[in-house]
């Protein structure tokens, strides 16, 4: 635990001891008693909590201030998953001359479907942190289609969301090989349609959601493959 003029800063990481897997995660609690906690996903990671000179976001303090429990992680081959720190641009496939889909995805799940696993793995653990208080949702800078299809899989499960999809559609996803890639994503209404499942249970009295009305798959279990190991972490 560190301190920090906002609250306490708790690094470690999240073991799904079910599926024998770990995600790097920082857990930023308030100076008072938790009000809730706040979920936040980025492209970035949990590095997206802060700025480069290791102070937080002023969004991120804000919610402190508000009483907020803030919950980074670093979803699969984001942040210290990376040995070089570059974002990932394209998955790996198994080992064939033909390049065809079902080859890789036949038989193991897409980068983006063991991402949305990662990000229900830090659902349950946000749970924890402040018990009966309400989780939200926060997924900015393109991080909206994983909060959509994790909404999708996870009705109700956040009291608030805020989502930004930055215009993403699956039918746009022309590489098998990019990070965004996820069979059937198009075929099954898109992002609209992931939307539409996770919101519109949700939507109500004490539920709402802001950010672009773009709902995506269909609903499913997305567990990590023995495609893709978790790396070494240092």
């Amino acid at each position: 635990m560190t301190p920090r003029p906002e609250g306490r800063e708790h690094v470690g990481v999240l073991r799904n001891a079910w599926y024998q897997e770990e995600i790097p995660v920082v857990v930023l609690e308030p100076s008072e008693t938790s009000a809730g906690v706040v979920l936040w996903l980025s492209p970035l990671g949990k590095a997206a909590l802060y700025l480069p000179d290791g102070s937080l976001r002023p969004a991120v303090r804000q919610l402190l201030a508000g009483g907020q429990t803030v919950l980074g992680v670093d979803l699969f081959l984001q942040g210290e998953f990376l040995a070089d720190g570059q974002p990932v641009k394209e998955t790996r496939r198994v080992k064939n001359p033909r390049e065809a889909a079902a080859y890789t995805f036949g038989y193991n799940h897409s980068l983006f479907a063991q991402r949305v696993h990662d990000v229900l793995s830090s659902l349950a653990l946000a749970q924890t942190l402040a018990p009966g208080k309400p989780v939200r949702l926060i997924a900015l800078a393109g991080a909206g289609p994983w909060a959509a299809a994790t909404l999708a899989v996870a009705p109700g499960a956040f009291e608030a969301a805020a989502l930004d999809t930055a215009g993403f559609r699956f039918g746009s996803v022309l590489d098998l090989r990019s990070p965004d890639f996820l069979p059937g994503g198009a075929k099954y209404a898109d992002l609209p349609g992931m939307l539409a499942l996770g919101l519109a249970p949700a939507v109500g009295p004490g539920r709402r959601v802001s950010g672009p009305a773009s709902p995506a798959a269909p609903r499913g279990r997305a567990v990590r493959s023995a495609a893709y190991p978790p790396p070494a972490r240092g």
